[in-house]
């Protein structure tokens, strides 16, 4: 028998192998809705996996929440995904869930993060480039 031991790495870990190094990362699931903290906010988790490493990790994201339209504003975590796979590149975004289950369903990206300045543990994953197969 041979057993070996591997380091779990954890979600800053995650963050930190990105922005030092862009690799493949593929979406696993969009989870659903959830109500957030305040009354036009909702929240969802994408589960990303690192294809380098099969390591997983689930990110929130908070967006606005209007009369069953999500909008995700320039400066959100989400806008970088969501400016990708849409095309929109300098005004809000507007769009359901199942645009975003849609579009990202399947998808493997190669990413890089970014650390928000003035921010201790906030990260955005940014898409470089759409690299799943027959895309």
């Amino acid at each position: 028998m041979s057993f070996t031991g591997h380091k779990a790495l954890d979600e800053d870990d995650f963050y930190t192998s990105l922005v030092k190094n862009p690799q493949p990362v593929a979406v696993l699931d969009v989870g659903e809705l959830y109500d957030g903290e305040k009354d036009a906010q909702k929240y969802f988790y994408i589960k990303y996996m690192l294809c380098n490493t099969t390591q997983e990790q689930s990110v929130a994201y908070s967006v606005k929440y209007v009369d069953g339209i999500l909008i995700a504003t320039e400066g959100s975590k989400l806008y970088p995904i969501l400016s990708f796979v849409s095309g929109i590149d300098d005004d809000e975004i507007h769009c359901t869930k199942q645009d975003i289950d849609e579009a990202l369903d399947g998808k493997t990206f190669r990413m890089k993060a970014k650390k928000q300045k003035g921010k201790t543990a906030w990260y955005k994953i940014i898409p470089l480039e759409d690299i799943s197969e027959g895309a």
